[in-house]
């Protein structure tokens, strides 16, 4: 497997200070792990407020939920989209199962998108805006409604997690050394950084994606991003 040969510019923090414990540099591996941590956890508690969705207020806190699944699982896959499946697809030429797994994992993707898009319109949103009312005047999709999308979401998000975790990150792990998954990892970083929150408009018409803003390979992410509409350039070059 190609070992990455840029490593993306990243904000700098001052925290700790001299003196502070040297800590190792997350690898992609960790921060993948974190953010399937920081998912699971997220639909744990939209699940508790759906339990309550009776009780006064609760809609509005499966929309608070729902809004933060939303970006969580947006800035993850994106960056996935653009440095993990590369490196897969880097070492396509000398393993069929890689090239294979890669497309399986990019094909999870836009179905994870298309699930997205179902959230915020349940949640009483949409592309250019809030949602239509439906009912009342000025009621948006109920509580129900929003529950639905996001447990299909869960479902399908969930099974491509228990994916990765059994057969990407292992193959990672063995064909890359301890500093190359830390580049990677900065890569990983750096991506999510320019990961654009608007949803590809070809989804919304029905589709799961047309590739632009969820796969363009064309540019390197740390380059400068002026098109904040095309979310998905390539974090980690062969």
């Amino acid at each position: 497997m190609a070992a990455p040969d840029q490593t993306a510019e990243l904000p700098t923090s001052d925290a700790g200070g001299t003196g502070s414990p040297a800590f190792a540099e997350p690898s992609i591996i960790d921060l993948v792990l974190c953010d399937h941590r920081n998912i699971s956890t997220l639909f744990a508690l939209f699940e508790v407020a759906a339990a309550r969705k009776q009780e006064p207020h609760a809609g509005h806190v499966m929309q608070q939920h729902a809004s933060a699944l939303f970006q969580e699982i947006r800035l993850h896959s994106q960056a996935e989209l653009d440095v993990l499946y590369p490196a897969l697809e880097a070492d396509a030429a000398g393993s069929t199962d890689n090239a294979v797994l890669a497309l399986t994992c990019r094909d999870a993707n836009q179905q994870v998108e298309a699930d997205l898009l179902a959230v915020l319109a349940s949640a009483g949103c949409a592309l250019g805006g809030p949602a239509a009312a439906s009912g009342a005047a000025g009621a948006g999709p109920g509580p129900d409604q929003l529950e639905a999308a996001v447990q299909r979401l869960q479902a399908h998000l969930s099974a491509h997690m228990v994916e990765e975790e059994r057969m990407v990150l292992p193959r990672l792990a063995a064909a890359l050394s301890p500093e190359d998954l830390i580049i990677m990892g900065k890569n990983f970083a750096a991506a999510k950084l320019a990961v654009s929150f608007l949803p590809e408009p070809s989804a919304a018409a029905g589709g799961v994606g047309s590739g632009k803003g969820v796969a363009d390979k064309g540019r390197p992410v740390a380059a400068a991003r002026t098109d904040t509409a095309d979310a998905s350039d390539q974090a980690m070059v062969e």
